[in-house]
């Protein structure tokens, strides 16, 4: 869907697009039209213009450079494409008055769960949820009358500013309704008392709480003018996932606004050389710039609009936000008095409120549209590098290694880190440094490693290869041959492990065994000559 235009730095105004839940999606193809007779001038693209005719000398409009940041300015000339002006700049900064009250605010007025408001002032849960929303009584001339505090509203989805909130685990009060609450229990301890003896019930007249009906009736009425003295209608009421502040912020906020009008007189004009056109904002093209700025309570704003009733320049602060199926509206009370302002329901002072677009308000506290500077861009942090292994965040970014090759040697000499490498360990010596590794262990393709080989090392003769490790032997070693000679080779499943051998593997098979039974140990067997036989070679390998 449309959006709307947006200003690139050059000045050209161009469309924007996005989704729009509010609007369908889908349209029959009887109803679109490849062109339009009359465009609407609000959306027509245009290309940018010099900006000597876009922002002839004496224009006015507002900064939006990194510094002086939505002050007024006049364009004085022009040079390279830039601009040359005077701003409006404050002598003395302004200062941060809003956050902190606001912090300071809710601090003082902390709200408390329901279930525990119920336990604090003794009333049974669900006397506590129909007294401070509505509770409806039957009087003897066949009225219903309200006697609730009307501080909840369940079913409009409705809270009052000031006094309850609702959370993700329920309704919760603020201290004002405690102590609201608990002054009308202190006057009407009778009443309390007479609707907790039937909690659950639905329908109730005021026979049913006091039987007498004349002193029924008397009740009636006095507990009604305690609640019209109270002044609980007009309490204001707001939709639950409305962010408000409630009359007694706004009017310490009105306050310090006031304070800071005062001092926003003393100014002084600079001269700037130099001004890209995109740091240049005239009130005209205001939503072509504030369109997609992102508020919160207590952010300082300027109105810049050319367009509205609160007048050009002025500042104010933002006490509420709701928002609508197109547009963000923000509740602001402004720092000066104007013909147009009104008290934003009892909660701001006299010609002080106003509800505006956030399209047409600058927000100076979170700068969402500096235009860029060198000076700027210099200080913003460098962006982290892209690469293979890491990430748009600069955080490591793991991928699986690749599949190692084929084993040269046996299982332990991989496991020693040894391949290649002649075993020269003698007895109990040269115990394996076995380390931890996820690496996937494979034989060789036909299963088992070459024939003269042990650990990388070729044997040549004498059978006499110098491990002296105890346990089993490795090869079997046959007489009538000069070198060592494996068993046939048997088919074998490719092994996986990702868990190294136990570290007490060695110590199995004790005694120094002289002959090889094919079994598990460092070395190969010792043999005693060339052409030995060993304790552990078959009948007929020794016939041989």
């Amino acid at each position: 869907m449309l959006k709307g235009l947006i200003k690139t730095e050059e000045g050209a105004l161009v469309k924007e697009y996005a989704l729009n839940p509010s609007m369908r999606s889908v349209y029959a193809s009887q109803t679109i039209v490849d062109q339009v007779i009359n465009e609407d001038e609000r959306f027509i693209e245009r290309a940018a213009v010099p900006i000597e005719e876009e922002y002839p000398t004496g224009t006015q409009a507002f900064f939006l450079g990194e510094y002086n940041y939505g002050r007024a300015l006049e364009v004085t000339g022009h040079a390279n494409n830039k601009a040359n002006i005077r701003v409006s700049v404050l002598k003395n900064k302004e200062p941060d008055f809003a956050k902190p009250i606001i912090q300071d605010m809710k601090r003082q007025n902390r709200y408390t769960p329901s279930y525990a408001v119920a336990k604090m002032l003794n009333l049974h849960p669900l006397i506590l949820s129909k007294i401070l929303s509505s509770y409806q009584v039957n009087t003897v001339g066949g009225l219903r009358v309200n006697l609730g505090l009307n501080l909840k509203f369940d079913a409009k989805k409705q809270k009052v500013l000031g006094y309850s909130q609702k959370s993700d685990s329920g309704w919760e009060f603020s201290n004002a309704a405690i102590e609201l609450l608990a002054r009308y229990i202190a006057a009407f301890p009778d009443f309390f008392a007479a609707i907790q003896q039937n909690p659950q019930s639905s329908d109730v007249s005021d026979t049913d709480l006091w039987k007498d009906p004349k002193v029924a009736a008397q009740r009636v009425k006095e507990i009604g003018a305690w609640l019209k003295a109270a002044q609980t209608s007009k309490f204001e009421r707001v939709p639950l996932e409305a962010e408000q502040l409630d009359s007694v912020v706004v009017m310490k906020l009105a306050e310090a606004g006031a304070q800071v009008f005062l001092q926003s007189h003393d100014v002084e004009v600079k001269n700037m050389k130099g001004v890209p056109r995109s740091a240049i904002m005239k009130p005209t093209d205001a939503e072509l710039f504030l369109s997609n700025q992102k508020f919160a309570l207590g952010d300082r704003v300027s109105f810049l609009s050319s367009s509205g009733k609160v007048p050009l320049g002025s500042r104010g602060t933002v006490v509420g936000l709701s928002r609508t199926a197109n547009n963000l509206l923000l509740d602001v009370v402004w720092d000066l008095t104007f013909m147009s302002g009104t008290t934003l329901g009892e909660r701001a002072p006299p010609f002080r409120g106003m509800t505006v677009a956030s399209s047409s308000v600058l927000n100076t506290t979170y700068k969402q549209v500096v235009s860029g500077s060198k000076a700027g861009m210099q200080r913003k942090p460098a962006a982290a590098p892209v690469s293979l292994t890491t990430m748009a965040a600069g955080v490591q970014q793991y991928k699986d290694a690749p599949t190692p090759g084929p084993l040269r040697g046996t299982w332990r000499g991989a496991a020693n880190g040894r391949q290649g490498q002649s075993s020269r360990g003698r007895g109990r010596g040269s115990g394996p440094n076995l380390l931890h590794s996820t690496l996937v262990y494979r034989p060789h393709q036909n299963g088992t490693d070459e024939a003269h080989e042990v650990n990388g090392q070729t044997q040549r003769g004498g059978g006499n290869f110098r491990g002296r490790g105890r346990g089993r032997g490795g090869p079997i070693q046959h007489p009538g041959h000069s070198g060592l000679h494996e068993m046939p080779a048997q088919p074998q499943q490719p092994v996986y492990g990702n868990v190294p051998p136990p570290a007490n593997l060695d110590a199995r098979g004790r005694g120094r065994g002289r002959g090889g039974r094919g079994g598990r140990g460092r070395g190969a067997p010792r043999g005693r000559g060339a052409n030995g036989a060993t304790n552990g070679a078959t009948p007929d390998a020794a016939q041989s």
